[in-house]
Order: structure tokens, then sequence, then C-alpha cells
């Protein structure tokens, strides 16, 4: 007998090979008085997460996994099934084909066989015992959690929830015939593509996808060599380091580990596709995802697109108000006008915002410094950057700095564009003690102009 509206029943299954069971198991156990939740548009067009689907899962005490050849290699199946171990779920593992692989993070003696048509009657009776008893399957130690090594969101970081979902979206895939499933994020400098991938990369959904690991590699305009990150990516997804001498070897070493594993790789800023090379991987469960400026580098490889386009007014304003530390409500009427002359930039509103922190009689000559910034003059300083609200934005924070403290920044020329800069290194840039850097890359932190990373190194934000 069923348990009625006092539990609820959430069927996981592919597109590919699982829709007849899935549809089948619904109609028996709802005759049976079971509340069972089905994604209905997985039956005719692939599956994508969604609201419905997250909303679903939280409401349901069991979760019925359909074993297929297609669930395998599906991480919309694979986060169902892990998101559900995590939360306490009773997951029950169900044999749609009897030669599909069994993920190893649903740790069971048994599964229930649906296989064989003929016995059927007997497995559906299997079922509903387990139902009754609440007996699933066990999550191993080691998939409690995902291994991230993603660096942390920056401070008032400002949640775009359409466009995370979106990304989410492409990214995770119900199967599918492509081998390398690659994924691009591009958009203009400062319009915030690393910190919309670093928030992919913490979202619960997307590290229930890869329980293998989730592994963050920086790239940039100038990469040297690739070695260093491959071994990197080696250690996260817990693989030896034998083998990972030379460009070539290591290349092949991980491609090879991955073909196991259910991992994403991150490369962030990604300016010439030849770059990417040491970092393709033939894998049915595992993802590579990159950052770029350029579309035509997307492109080059094959990568699906999503374009990130810049924040909202809304958003902008709370941008703003949480940089500046002023209630949102208690903005000025200046600050409407400040964030259009930003272009709604994330990185020209942070800039802008960190200057007005603490000076609320700023925001009307703040305003006229960006409707009158000299661009020309800018330029000369920052040749890489021909968008002008970001140009102004930064002109404005430049000259709301002490001289001594602005020509330090412009010191920073000297380094490669997104290098960590360690601290010991501008001391020594500056004729400095350790005390003196750290107290001048503090203010130029707190001003948006370079971003603190975890091991006392700057990277500069434009």
């Amino acid at each position: 007998m069923g348990l009625g509206s006092e539990a609820a029943v959430f069927i996981s299954y592919a597109h590919q090979d699982g829709t007849t069971l899935a549809a089948q198991l619904q109609r028996d156990l709802g005759r049976l008085g079971w509340d069972v939740w089905l994604d209905r548009a997985r039956l005719t067009g692939g599956a994508s997460w969604t609201v419905e689907i997250e909303q679903a899962l939280d409401r349901s005490d069991f979760v019925l996994a359909i074993l297929s050849r297609g669930s395998y290699r599906s991480d919309t199946c694979r986060a169902e099934q892990l998101r559900s171990l995590r939360k306490g779920k009773c997951v029950i593992p169900i044999l749609a084909q009897g030669d599909a692989e069994r993920p190893i993070h649903l740790e069971s003696k048994q599964y229930i066989d649906f296989a064989a048509s003929a016995a059927y009657g007997t497995a559906l009776s299997r079922l509903c015992e387990c139902l009754g008893a609440r007996s699933g399957a066990t999550l191993p130690g080691r998939f409690q959690q995902t291994y991230v090594t993603v660096p942390p969101l920056p401070p008032n970081y400002i949640e775009r929830t359409a466009e995370l979902r979106s990304l989410r979206c492409l990214v995770l895939r119900d199967g599918g015939g492509r081998t390398v499933a690659l994924t691009a994020l591009k958009g203009m400098a400062g319009i915030g593509k690393t910190v919309l991938a670093q928030a992919l990369c913490l979202d619960e959904v997307a590290q229930a996808a890869f329980p293998d690991g989730i592994v963050w590699l920086p790239l940039g305009k100038d990469p040297k060599d690739p070695v260093p990150l491959l071994r990197e990516a080696a250690k996260a997804i817990g693989d030896s380091l034998e083998g990972y001498d030379s460009p070539q070897s290591a290349s092949n070493r991980l491609s090879s580990c991955l073909r196991s594993k259910a991992a994403l790789l991150v490369l962030d800023d990604v300016w010439d596709p030849r770059d990417v090379a040491p970092f393709l991987f033939d894998s049915a469960t595992s993802r590579l995802m990159i950052t770029t400026r350029d579309g035509r580098t997307a492109a080059a490889l094959g990568a699906e697109q999503q374009e990130l386009a810049v924040l909202t007014r809304e958003q902008s304003l709370d941008l703003i108000a949480l940089w500046a530390k002023c209630e949102r409500t208690k903005l000025p009427p200046e600050a409407a006008e400040i964030v259009r002359e930003c272009g709604c930039l994330p990185l020209a509103v942070a800039m802008v915002g960190a200057q007005l922190r603490g000076k609320p009689d700023r925001w009307t000559m703040v305003l006229h410094k960006l409707r009158n910034a000299d661009l020309d003059r800018i330029r000369q300083s920052f040749p890489e950057y021909p968008h002008p609200d970001l140009l102004r934005a930064i002109d404005v924070s430049m000259e709301a700095l002490p001289e001594e403290l602005s020509r330090r920044y412009l010191d920073f020329g000297v380094f490669p564009e997104d290098s960590a800069i360690p601290e010991a290194a501008a001391a020594t840039l500056w004729g400095l003690d350790e005390y003196e850097a750290a107290d001048a890359l503090d203010q130029l932190v707190d001003l948006s102009l370079l971003s603190a990373t975890a091991d006392a190194a700057c990277v500069c934000t434009t």
C-alpha cells in the first residue's frame, strides 16, 4: 500500500532511454496511492535543471533513480541523485537495462531489476517493499562533498540568478553524442564573467553533477608552461602526478583520467583557442568550460556559448549601495545617473561605489567627474580597454587616490595582465617594507582596483 499524501516520490530518469519505465512507474505507483512527481518535459525533449525540478526534489521523501546507459552520461540525473543523497532523501536505484553502468556514488548491495519486462510485477512489489521500509542506497564518504578549487566570490557579490541558471543549463547535459562538452561564457572586460563562473562552481547543483571535483585554472593572455596547471587539475581529481612531466604527457594523462570521472574543468580568461588544446579531453561524464572576451575563441573551439550582458539597473543600484555602504533605500538621486554613466558594468560600478564609501556628500561631485572624464588621457594608461564606461570609472577612481598611491598603482603595468602579484613583489617594486606595502595594497583592494587572493597576493581587476 502507498502512503498517500504523507510521502512524495521523485522519479529521476534519462530522456534517451528511461522514459517508458518512468511513465509506467508513475502510473502504477499512483494507483497504489503514492504521490509521484515526474518531469514531464523530459519525456519529449531532454533534460535541463529547472526550478520545478529543484522544488519537487526538496518536497520529495523518496527518489527513484532509474539507471540506464543514458542516465550514466546525464549530468542532470547525476545531480538529482547526488543532491538527494546529500540532503538525506531515500534514493532507491532501479535498473532499466542490465548492462547499464552503476554510478559509484550510489552505493547499494541491491538494485531493483526492472530490465526484464516479464518480471515487472515482481520488481514493482519489491519496490513497494523498499518504499515502505525506506530502504535505499547509502552515500560513500568521499562523495559527501565535492572538492572545489575555485577562488572565493568577491566581497559585495550580487547574485545574477537568471544568468546563473542559464549557464548551469548550458553546462549540464542529458547525455548526447558529443565526447567533448565544452561551454564558453563570453563578454567584455569588467562585465563579470569570472564572478559568474565562480558562482557556478560554488552552486550546489553543479557540485552534485560533478562529484569528482570542480577545478579552477586561470589561463590569461600570455600563458606559459601548461604543465603546472595540468598537475593542479590532476591533484584536484585525485590522480597521482606520475607522468605529468611534459605538456604532451601531462595532457594525455589528464585526458585518460577524466574518461572515468565526473569532473568540471574551468579555464578562466582564455584569449587564444590554441591555449586550450592541452586541456581538451574525451569523456562521457566530465565537462570543460572557459571564460573569454572573444566570441571568435569560443567559435574556434566549437563551444556552446552564453554571452553575459551588463547588470540591470536594479542590480547596479544594489551593487553600488553595497560598495558605498549605503542602504539601498537611502541612495541619493545621483546614484541612478552614476550607474548609467558606468554603463551598468559591475567592475565600473564597484570602483565608483568604493570611492563613495563613507562620503555621502561626494555623490554629486563623482557624477560630475564621470560626465567630464578626460578619456584620451586615461586611454594612455589603459590602452587595452576601449570601453568608455569602464575607463570613466577607472579615471574617477584614480583621481581619488593620493598621488603616491596612484603612482604605485600604475607601477603594476610591469606585470602581465590578470597575474597574481605577491605582496613581497609589490614591496620590492615600491621600495617599502612588508607592512607599508600591505597597507598600500589594502587601500587599492578597498577601492576595487585590486582583488585579493587567498595566498597573500593581489590581482589587478582591470
